[in-house]
């Protein structure tokens, strides 16, 4: 079997812990995912096989009916990006690990199901830069939660360590003043 070099993405949907859809974008046209119906069912299987795998921090390959699927587990959600059998999988790795770290820039830390439903633009604008309409656009979290939020990510770094820095700062002067 060969392998793609260039690789497009057959799917990109997120499911909470118990399988529900939160997100999802679909670039093929394969039975799997022909309509609704099709892919629930096909996000249910590749839930349920990734259940029966060992909970791991970083990502996790499967294979699935012809479909190679990369999948992040985070909190109360799952990531899973599908392509196909032949793709090479550490491409795949490069874009799945590009949307969470994007994600959790946008996110401003953890990836959870509430972030995801209440920042649903950004996940689906960030999705959006990841690929389009199957082919890989870009590999870099920082460059797409950048484009997302249409400013320099330095400057939402430099916000993050400001805030925390702050609440640092009232929690030590209210221990001074207890």
């Amino acid at each position: 079997m060969a392998l793609e070099l260039a690789p497009q993405i057959e799917a990109i949907t997120i499911l909470d812990e118990k399988g529900n859809r939160l997100c999802a974008k679909f670039y093929s046209n394969r039975r799997e995912f022909a309509n609704v119906d099709a892919q629930t069912k096909f996000e249910k299987a590749i839930l349920s096989k990734a259940n029966r795998s060992i909970q791991r921090s970083d990502t996790d390959v499967l294979l699935y009916n012809d479909h190679l699927v990369l999948y992040i587990s985070s909190s109360n959600i799952r990531i899973f990006v599908v392509a196909s059998a032949s793709a090479n999988e550490l491409v795949i790795d490069e874009v799945i690990t590009a949307l969470e770290n994007s994600l959790t820039t946008l996110l401003k830390g953890a990836i959870d199901a509430r972030g995801i439903v209440d920042n649903m633009d950004y996940v689906l604008l960030a999705m959006d830069e990841v690929c389009e309409d199957g082919l890989i656009c870009e590999c870099d979290g920082d460059n797409i939660a950048s484009r997302v939020l249409m400013k320099d990510i330095s400057q939402i770094r430099q916000e993050t360590i400001s805030s925390a820095a702050g609440v640092a700062y009232k929690r030590i002067r209210d221990q001074w003043l207890k």
